[in-house]
């Protein structure tokens, strides 16, 4: 599954109309500039948004998500009302240049097959699946998979996305909740280095672990969790407490002994 970062834009910048989506329509952004990746697109329509509006952007490391599944998107040019527009999940696909496209479609693919796999659409497999071009055929979207690009048409798109369904692991992976910075004391002084929030829990990149002293480190890819661990002046603290409340118990046996 690819990591999902929650990065809901705006209310007012958001349709905000309630959605009980059938499908999943399939979108490539048409933006080929360097730069141009899941990221750079949430902050565009969180000063664009509501027309155009989509559920999530995604690229050849992440999917980014801007609308709640149960709010609508402006993404299908098929009218106010719609079905593309008031009942299908927008996903835009970046082909940005410098970026790994068929890892990008992937991504896409791979979504898609979460979605599905967790009834976060009506449809099933492969019905839940669109091409923007199926609600507005003037508009000629997902351009590079409907012309092939690098091997990959629509029907081999679909496909990926079975394959996905077969072969994923364990449903409702945990997602990304948002990309956050980490001060940390490094060699160099106090740098930001990028971390994920993931499940309330931070993960930080790998090889920060050796700054955080009385740790516990656990693996999450290339990056870890770090869970502090009580200082030695706490364990002090509660190994006190233990022998307080051993000697009060002592205490009264030797008051009931003397009367």
């Amino acid at each position: 599954m690819v990591d999902i970062i929650r990065d809901i834009i705006p209310s007012n910048r958001r349709p905000g109309h309630s959605m009980n989506p059938d499908y999943i329509t399939i979108h490539q952004t048409g933006n080929t500039n360097a730069g141009a990746d899941a990221r750079m697109h949430s902050r565009f329509l969180k000063n664009n948004g509501p027309n155009p509006s989509w559920h999530y952007t995604v690229d050849d490391e992440v999917a980014v998500q801007h609308i709640p599944l149960n709010e609508n998107g402006w993404h299908a040019a098929d009218g106010g009302s719609g079905p593309g527009n008031r009942n299908s999940i927008g996903i835009e696909g970046c082909i940005n240049s410098d970026g790994d496209y068929i890892e990008a479609v992937r991504n896409m693919a791979k979504l898609a097959a979460w979605l599905i796999k967790n009834n976060k659409v009506n449809k099933g497999y492969p019905e839940a699946l669109k091409q923007h071009y199926d609600w507005n055929s003037t508009r000629n979207c997902p351009m590079q998979i409907r012309a092939g690009k690098d091997g990959i048409n629509w029907d081999s798109f679909v496909r990926m996305v079975g394959e996905y369904l077969r072969t994923s692991g364990d449903s409702d992976n945990p997602s990304i909740q948002r990309e956050i910075a980490v001060r940390m004391a490094g060699s160099d002084g106090e740098v930001d280095v990028p971390a994920y929030l993931i499940g309330n829990v931070t993960y930080i990149p790998a090889s920060f672990a050796g700054t955080i002293p009385k740790s516990e480190v656990t693996g999450h890819g290339s990056y870890i969790k770090i869970t502090p661990k009580k200082s030695e002046d706490l364990e002090t603290v509660e190994e006190l407490k233990e022998e307080i409340k051993d000697l009060e118990s002592k205490i009264e046996e030797a008051k009931k002994a003397l009367s």
